[in-house]
């Protein structure tokens, strides 16, 4: 599932992502296609790495664009999946691709690898299958291994601050019972990640909760990743 944006649209698709920064490089003027996956993927690499800032050198390219920069006219780009970044500490120092690429396959990230000499740049995007984990430094035809972590010699928990723990994400399970949420206040809290709805209970279609459609679109219009479940018990 790909979402398409006009090309000046600069609305805010999460926390530190806008549209705009994923606009092709081309100097066109064409629509901007992206995975809602992917800024929602950065955002949490944002926050494992606690990051002052990630930089999208590349987001989407369209095709000629893309074969232009030395990729082709249906690689990741081209779908809105993937995006070559930079990532900068809190004291304004690139981080090593090495330790984003860590961060990146704790996350979750289908496609990952460092992408330059300097191993300051880094490749991520949300494919589904024939998983990539690779170094271009190496080769940039296939993954290099299946654990960045030894790969890298990098250990689970980097400085004060574990890697894998700094991803785990807060959520909260809503139905009905809960009554009206203000989700525009628990937006603003930045304590809560994600949310579970109860989409109904029981054996019959009808039962549904009489929250999930309200609580389903706030959510989507605040860009708050969102599940749900339908309650019952066996007998």
């Amino acid at each position: 599932m790909t979402n398409t944006y006009k090309f000046n649209d600069t609305s805010m698709l999460v926390e530190h992502f806008s549209v705009s920064e994923f606009r092709c490089k081309c100097g066109g003027s064409h629509d901007t296609i992206i995975n809602p996956e992917l800024p929602e993927k950065l955002e949490r690499l944002f926050k494992a790495l606690n990051c002052s800032a990630i930089v999208i050198n590349s987001g989407y390219r369209c095709p000629t664009h893309s074969v232009n920069v030395g990729g082709s006219t249906t690689d990741f780009h081209t779908k809105g999946y993937a995006a070559d970044i930079i990532c900068y500490d809190q004291s304004g120092n690139k981080i090593s691709s090495k330790k984003v690429s860590c961060a990146a396959q704790d996350v979750g990230f289908g496609g990952i690898a460092n992408i330059d000499s300097t191993y300051t740049a880094t490749h991520v995007d949300v494919r589904t299958s024939n998983f990539w984990k690779g170094d271009e430094v190496v080769t940039s035809d296939y993954s290099v291994t299946d654990d960045f972590y030894s790969y890298y010699g990098i250990p689970k928990s980097s400085g004060n601050v574990s890697i894998t723990s700094a991803i785990v994400a807060r959520g909260i399970d809503v139905s009905e019972h809960q009554g009206v949420i203000d989700w525009d206040r628990v937006k603003a809290s930045g304590k809560v990640d994600f949310a579970i709805f109860r989409a109904g209970y029981g054996k019959e279609s009808s039962q549904v909760d009489k929250q999930f459609e309200r609580n389903y679109s706030e959510c989507k219009r605040l860009n708050i990743p969102v599940s749900a479940y339908w309650y019952s018990c066996p007998i």
